[in-house]
């Protein structure tokens, strides 16, 4: 995976990767941006990564984020021509510490997603949920939040496993 806004540097990674890559990321916020990892991704063979964000800003309920995603889905399937199987939505979860009640539209809008866009796949940073927290409780609030939403749908999590591993020993 690529994690970077700029196109010139994925296109560099992208250089040295190879294709099968996944260019993290874009958003429906910076449309030039969107349109040159989408040209990218098409060139490559890669997957792209399309945060649930426009110009309003990050969705934060399960409506916002279904309408969110099914239009950086038009946008970058039906209008950019890469088949839905490519594209990977992250949802962008918010710290459970400062937005509790963002879980469970977070969790919802999986169900939703998965169930509106079932070509695509969707993707969440556990470690957004327990940001600000101490070490001991990030873990313990990924823990719980990974049952949550992988029973919901969801496809992929980035956790840090160095951390799990620790806590866990």
């Amino acid at each position: 995976m690529i994690d970077t806004m700029k196109p010139e540097a994925m296109e560099l990674a992208l250089s040295i990767c190879g294709p099968n890559a996944i260019l993290n990321s874009a958003n429906l916020a910076d449309l030039p941006q969107l349109n040159a990892v989408c040209d990218l991704a098409r060139s490559h063979a890669a997957s792209i990564v399309a945060g649930c964000r426009d110009a309003q800003g990050m969705a934060t309920t399960r409506e916002r984020k279904l309408e969110v995603t099914l239009r950086a889905v038009d946008r970058i399937a039906e209008k950019q021509g890469i088949a839905p199987e490519y594209v990977i939505l992250d949802l962008l979860a918010f710290p459970v510490a400062t937005s509790p009640e963002y879980f469970d539209e977070t969790v919802a809008a999986i169900e939703l997603i998965g169930n509106a866009l079932p070509n695509t796949r969707t993707l969440l940073a556990l470690s957004n949920f327990s940001y600000g927290l101490p070490e001991r409780e990030r873990t313990a609030v990924e823990v719980s939040a990974l049952g949550r939403i992988t029973a919901a749908g969801l496809d992929i999590a980035i956790l840090n496993t160095s951390r799990h591993r620790r806590v866990t020993d």
